[in-house]
């Protein structure tokens, strides 16, 4: 079943290590994401408007996870004060608040960012889904039918 085998996958290495991320590849002027040996999967916080016009031209399928903008902000505080510089101190919760809100983030605004996925989604079926991690948690089942479906596996029919 495809739920097992994306479980053993993303059981070799820990955390956000078992998928490369794109970002990484491109700040190094090393992208290798095309002569990777299939499946290729890549992680990325790119807006779908900056994705590089090589992998929208690719036709490689992308899928897109939407957190709840709460938790996104929980995330965004921890990540942001763990890459801070300690003699500036620590960034505040309200502080994160305030920059959340105005949209400044390294992605840019979050409302724009959940867009412009959502719009991709909606406009090129074939090679876009918009998936919610909140409705993968209540309905894993169905969620990853839903995603085998997409990505074409056997298994996500029925």
């Amino acid at each position: 079943m495809i739920v097992f085998q994306l479980t053993v996958y993303l059981s070799l290495a820990p955390g956000h290590n078992c998928l490369p991320f794109i970002e990484t590849k491109l700040f190094r002027n090393t992208p290798t994401y095309v002569d990777s040996h299939p499946p290729r999967l890549f992680a990325t916080h790119i807006p779908y408007t900056s994705l590089p016009q090589s992998i929208l031209d690719s036709g490689c399928r992308l899928v897109y996870l939407c957190r709840n903008p709460k938790d996104v902000l929980v995330s965004v505080f921890h990540f942001a004060n763990k890459l801070r510089d300690k003699s500036r101190g620590l960034l505040t919760f309200e502080e994160t608040f305030e920059l959340f809100s105005k949209g400044i983030m390294p992605t840019g605004p979050y409302w724009d960012h959940v867009k412009g996925y959502h719009k991709a989604s909606v406009e090129h079926l074939e090679n876009v889904v918009f998936l919610s991690y909140e409705d993968m948690k209540i309905d894993t089942v169905n969620t990853m039918k839903q995603l085998a479906r997409y990505l074409g596996h056997r298994r996500g029919r029925g």
